[in-house]
């Protein structure tokens, strides 16, 4: 089976639900855990098994990478396994779920050991050895080394030196006078230290985002500023900010598993949806392209707010899925809303002054699309807001 053909029938959305089922028996997944933290947590726990997590996780970073293929024998054993386990979940006594539950929401700590001795690096044997040193050459006569020594300065040139270099300080002596001390100061640019380290819990991380312990230190410590925050607002758009960074990386897993979870968890926010649906209509993401559910996401976010965008996505999505038509009507009323929000746009410009009159009048500017139900302006025509 192709990559196509896994994400035509959706293996990504099915892992995803599978997952769902033990959240719903009682493991909730924290907000500052990974899908790889997760994993490890129900491996440790002997809720899933080895296997299933490696397979898991190889499903998600051959996505990453767009060059792997996946077995359909693996992706069904994978399925079926978690299936098992979440059924074997059900059967344990609640008391024990949650004690699960309580040691999942513990803080992570990083185990470390205090006696712990690094073993030392391994040393190359042709590396240790004494490098090669050159012969030094002959001795020679003294005749023959007075033409390496230096040949020492006349004495007028030495003086010529010192009074150019003493004039030199005096005018810059006179310098620093006339402008005064801070004013040299400021010419020179100071480089502030670099910080790793957080401020306070509501300034942003100052780090190298190109190194890969740059990357990591940036998502430790956003994972921790969301743990800490106990607004939900502010949870959420430090979430949406987290998916965009893990999206600008290239990580589309972590990405769709964030904003699914934003979605469930406020299923009344329409900016949620409808920057998931742009996100499932990318043909450049096979794995994730999903315009079925894209075409639900829109639709419940054009209902809940009809913005601009949101028709536009809207329309992209019944184009994906074969209704042309029905594409082209919300495409025009995209064109429309942009129009009329243009049309205010110059009344505002024409009140204070600034819109001016064309040889031919007015000029309205064009609406996109073929079936443009836009006005035709000409002459001396009434212009909207006279």
């Amino acid at each position: 089976m192709s990559q196509a053909e896994i994400a035509q029938h959706g293996a990504i959305e099915q892992l995803t639900e599978r997952m769902r089922k033990f959240e719903s028996a009682g493991l909730p997944k924290p907000p500052n855990y990974l899908l790889s933290d997760y994993l490890c947590f129900l491996v440790d726990s002997q809720l899933v098994p080895r296997e299933t997590s490696d397979n898991m996780q190889a499903i998600y970073n051959a996505v990453r990478y767009g060059d792997a293929t996946i077995d359909a024998g693996i992706l069904a054993k994978t399925l079926a396994q978690l299936d098992a386990a979440s059924a074997n979940l059900h059967e344990i006594e609640r008391p024990d779920i949650e004690a699960l539950a309580e040691k999942l929401a513990e803080p992570q700590v990083p185990a470390e050991t205090p006696d712990q001795v690094l073993a030392p690096l391994p040393v190359n044997p042709s590396l240790a050895a004494a490098p090669d040193v050159p012969a030094l050459p002959s001795r020679k006569t003294v005749d023959d080394l007075s033409r390496y020594m230096p040949v020492a300065n006349p004495p007028l040139r030495m003086s010529l030196r010192i009074l150019a270099g003493g004039l030199l300080w005096t005018l810059m002596v006179l310098v620093a006078g006339y402008y005064g001390h801070d004013k040299v100061s400021s010419l020179f640019k100071k480089e502030e230290p670099f910080r790793l380290e957080w401020e306070d819990p509501h300034r942003k991380l100052v780090i190298d985002r190109n190194s890969q312990e740059g990357h990591q230190q940036f998502v430790n410590n956003r994972r921790a500023l969301i743990q800490q925050t106990d607004i939900e607002k502010e949870r959420q758009r430090l979430l949406v900010r987290l998916a965009q960074f893990h999206l600008s990386h290239g990580e589309y897993g972590e990405f769709y598993f964030i904003y699914d979870s934003l979605i469930r968890q406020d299923p009344n926010n329409p900016h949620h949806k409808i920057k998931f649906a742009a996100f499932l209509l990318d043909k450049t993401k096979p794995w994730y392209h999903d315009p079925g559910r894209a075409l639900i996401l829109a639709e419940e976010a054009v209902a809940l707010e009809p913005e601009t965008y949101s028709l536009r996505v809207l329309a992209e999505a019944l184009y994906q899925t074969g209704d042309a038509e029905q594409a082209k009507d919300f495409q025009q009323q995209a064109d429309i809303a942009l129009y009329e929000a243009e049309i205010k746009g110059r009344g505002r410009l024409r009140g204070i002054g600034i819109l001016r009159f064309s040889k031919n009048g007015r000029v309205v500017p064009p609406v996109s699309g073929p079936g443009s139900v836009a006005p035709q302006k000409s002459g001396t025509a009434e212009w909207p807001g006279d």
